[in-house]
């Protein structure tokens, strides 16, 4: 969402949006993760929705690499689940637990770091093709 931050109401009215959808149908809105790709304000910014959904900015002028994972849908649910009270059942893990997200420095060195690699094998042919 490019011109919104992480605590910008008009995320909520597309959250709630998003939440009645279904039109009342079988599937279970309530629980759909949602993960809102946010920034205006330059700064790394991570903002709880609600028990399923969350919003994160990454910093400003390519300073941050916000790395972001969230759940499948079906990853959460429970086989008998699905039901039309948008109620979680008492037996799905709440999304922070499952949610993770982190901000890197983009430098090389924190990249480095990051991927799990060394000044040799972070390289690749490709990228070095660019430079």
């Amino acid at each position: 969402l490019a011109h919104m931050d992480v605590s910008d109401e008009l995320q909520t009215v597309i959250l709630e949006a998003i939440r009645g959808s279904d039109g009342g149908s079988s599937l279970r809105m309530g629980t759909m993760p949602v993960q809102f790709i946010s920034g205006h304000t330059h700064y790394r910014g991570y903002q709880k929705l609600d028990d399923y959904s969350t919003s994160i900015e990454a910093g400003r002028y390519l300073d941050t690499v916000g790395f972001a994972s969230l759940p499948t849908h079906s990853s959460i649910e429970t086989d008998n689940a699905l039901t039309i009270t948008n109620t979680p059942p008492a037996n799905t893990t709440p999304l922070p637990s499952l949610l993770q997200h982190v901000f890197v420095n983009a430098s090389r060195s924190a990249l480095q770091m990051f991927c799990q690699t060394n000044t040799t094998s972070f390289d690749t042919p490709a990228g070095l093709n660019l430079s």
